[in-house]
């Protein structure tokens, strides 16, 4: 009596799981609209540009730009410390 109670609540769920997995699947589904062109998402071709005003040396993070002019020194006083 028992087992075929059992057999018969796991028949009920699994059909109760079934069911609910169908309705999900056949739910309406949300319209996907057309992008819309953005402003910000284009590329700004002068973003590269090299206008002049750019450095034309490597700078290191936050390291002076005169790094050439007193590099040496700095490396030999590094060296001998």
């Amino acid at each position: 009596m028992k087992d075929t109670m059992l057999q018969e609540l796991t028949w009920i769920g699994i059909a109760l799981v079934t069911t609910a997995y169908i309705a999900q699947r056949h739910m309406a589904k949300p319209v996907k609209l057309a992008p819309v062109p953005s402003a910000q998402r284009e590329v700004d071709p002068t973003r590269w540009r090299h206008d002049g005003t750019q450095p034309t040396f490597y700078k290191d993070g936050n390291r002076s730009s005169n790094w050439g002019t007193f590099g040496l020194e700095r490396e030999l006083l590094k060296a001998t410390a």
